[in-house]
């Protein structure tokens, strides 16, 4: 495998970031501080076009960044600052008009921490978990967080209703939108463990939740890593863990088939890369390596994409290559660079 590397930007405690297409091809990288900071887009097609979203006092401190719709717009929310000081955070709303966004406040939702906009039958669904539903300071963590629902407004820049769907979750850091052994599901993770949302046919429809492993997990992701026709869990354990672990589902429960020590791991992605059921997986101390997994026979094959402390990325394939949107934020110390790692056999 080849890998090239581009860096799009550049700046201080760069955390989150975000893919935005329009029919089907990738237009904007996104990029958010986890910090009071700037958020930022840049144009796909030249990496010099680039637009400050938000910046300023009281903005930043974005976790997530989202596409909501086919016409370029995203979500993502701000005023989750560190340490965990989340009381006033905000959904914001990215409306792309012409080349350029124009960015609004929708609503008040404490503590979100991780969310999605999906599909479910004709409408336009938001997921989200929180990390705790109040905080007395970093430490106090009493009050565990909530799994939220809502169906979106027509018009997304408005308020929608939002529905606890499950309580109990306590460090909310993993969530990822996948399939598992071919259903569209939704996984969270918290101390609790992990937690598997069916996503049904309509918005009204039973939202079945299995709570697959029940020990502290921060991130999952699902991939058939030995090509038998049956997804297997990767993990990182715990919270901000340093274990990285596969499990295999058996008739008597999961059998751990690989494990790894990492330091401060932050992000999981599997499914079908260049041809081939791989993983990724990142940390963010020590070696701070974004790594490739394959299976080899009884062999996990480890290649290395980048060094910089990832905290979050995004994976996808075009015209035979695959590409690796990433927020490096231990890069440069406290200055992350959004980086676009191109992938060639």
């Amino acid at each position: 495998m080849n890998v090239e590397k581009v860096i799009l930007e550049e700046f201080e405690k760069l955390y989150a970031q975000g893919v935005i297409r329009k029919n089907g091809k990738p237009i904007k990288y996104l990029g958010g501080a986890e910090a009071q900071g700037e958020g930022f887009a840049v144009d796909v097609d030249d990496f010099s076009k680039k637009q400050i979203l938000w910046e300023g006092e009281n903005q930043g401190g974005t976790m997530t960044i989202c596409q909501i719709n086919d016409n370029g717009d995203f979500y993502a929310n701000e005023r989750f600052f560190p340490i965990f000081h989340a009381p006033e955070c905000v959904l914001v709303y990215g409306k792309l008009e012409g080349n350029e966004y124009k960015v609004s406040e929708v609503q008040k939702i404490p503590y979100l921490h991780r969310f999605d906009v999906i599909d479910v039958g004709e409408d336009k669904v938001f997921v989200g978990a929180t990390l705790a539903k109040e905080k007395a300071d970093k430490d106090d963590w009493s009050k565990p967080g909530e799994i939220l629902i809502g169906k979106l407004d027509k018009d997304p820049s408005k308020p929608f209703e939002i529905k606890v769907l499950k309580e109990g979750i306590t460090k909310n850091h993993g969530y990822c939108t996948t399939t598992y052994n071919g259903k569209r599901v939704i996984l969270i993770t918290g101390i609790e463990g992990l937690f598997c949302i069916y996503i049904p046919e309509k918005y009204e429809d039973t939202w079945k939740i299995e709570h697959m492993m029940d020990f502290e997990i921060s991130d999952a992701c699902t991939v058939d890593i030995d090509n038998d026709g049956q997804d297997e869990i990767v993990t990182i354990e715990k919270f901000h863990g340093n274990e990285l672990n596969v499990y295999k589902k058996e008739e008597t429960g999961w059998k751990k088939i690989f494990s790894k020590e990492i330091a401060f791991g932050h992000g999981l992605w599997g499914g079908k890369l260049l041809g081939k059921n791989r993983f990724l997986a990142g940390w963010r101390q020590g070696t701070k390596e974004l790594v490739c997994f394959t299976k080899d026979g009884d062999k996990f094959d480890e290649f290395v994409l980048g060094e910089g402390g990832t905290s979050q990325f995004s994976v996808w394939e075009d015209d035979g290559k695959a590409y690796v949107l990433s927020a490096d934020r231990q890069a440069k110390g406290q200055v992350g660079q959004l980086v676009i790692y191109t992938l060639t056999k």
